[in-house]
């Protein structure tokens, strides 16, 4: 199952990061993916977020996917695919 980051359940928000060698942190409360926010989490050296899409379902999401799949050459905005639990 694909969410878009703009669909009818809203803009998803960040609840978790994953930094490899620190392992997970809570985020900032109402901060929501965008992919400005995936680009400096990614200089900062974070490389997966939790966020919660609807407020009952959670999923994971590399930031690196995510980027990519926020990008497209006519300027339409792409779904957003989870690294885990999409299925």
């Amino acid at each position: 199952m694909r969410y878009s980051a703009n669909s009818a359940y809203g803009s998803v928000r960040v609840t978790d990061l994953y930094e490899g060698a620190e392992g997970w942190h809570a985020a900032e409360r109402g901060v929501r993916l965008t992919p400005e926010l995936a680009r400096a989490l990614q200089a900062r050296g974070y490389t997966t977020v939790r966020v919660r899409v609807r407020w009952w379902k959670r999923r994971e999401v590399s930031l690196w996917h995510y980027l990519v799949n926020q990008t497209s050459s006519d300027g339409a905005p792409l779904n957003v695919r989870y690294a885990r639990g999409s299925r």
